[in-house]
């Protein structure tokens, strides 16, 4: 949560999946489902199928499943507005130092966001960008592959609220 929103940068078959799938998988082993909660957006090789079944997970999309994507980004601004007012004009981490771990870290994975924006023709980029902008603020965090930035990969809207970048 330190580091913000992350995007791992690196051309095609340069171990980008690899990376999220053992990101994904250390990340479960080291929080419980309570602090810790994970949805993901597999455009790239199903590298993540292995974490459907795992407690800390909410969801993990492919892409034949662009009609469930509408209501996993529902989900996400749903979690904005609860938790604004949940935190009443404070952050996530001035609500956990108060009260603990109440509600847990939300990340959202989306490996591949070039094929994601491509296959979703770019419906939800305003999306993207407003839990960019503001999903730190409460708790939920983007973690993004793409093969760099530009206007077909992480554009500058949304790159410019990414605070971490891995190559």
């Amino acid at each position: 949560t330190k580091g913000g929103h992350h995007a791992l940068i690196g051309a095609a078959s340069t171990g980008k999946s690899t990376f999220v799938q053992t990101l994904l998988y250390s990340l479960i082993h080291r929080y419980t489902p309570e602090y810790l909660n994970i949805y993901v957006l597999d455009f790239s090789g199903r590298m993540t199928a292995p974490f459907e079944g795992a407690a800390h997970v909410g969801g993990i999309l492919y892409e034949n499943d662009i009609g469930r994507v509408g209501k996993l980004f529902y989900l996400m601004q749903e979690l904005i507005e609860q938790r604004k007012k949940l935190f009443r004009g404070g952050s996530y981490s001035q609500y956990v130092m108060v009260h603990g771990v109440v509600c847990p870290t939300v990340v959202l994975f989306i490996d591949n966001i070039a094929n994601f924006r491509e296959k979703t023709g770019e419906a939800y980029d305003e999306v993207l960008i407003r839990l960019a902008r503001e999903g730190v603020n409460y708790g939920i965090y983007l973690f993004i592959t793409a093969a760099g930035f530009g206007i077909n990969e992480i554009q500058s809207q949304l790159g410019d609220h990414l605070r971490t970048t891995l190559s």
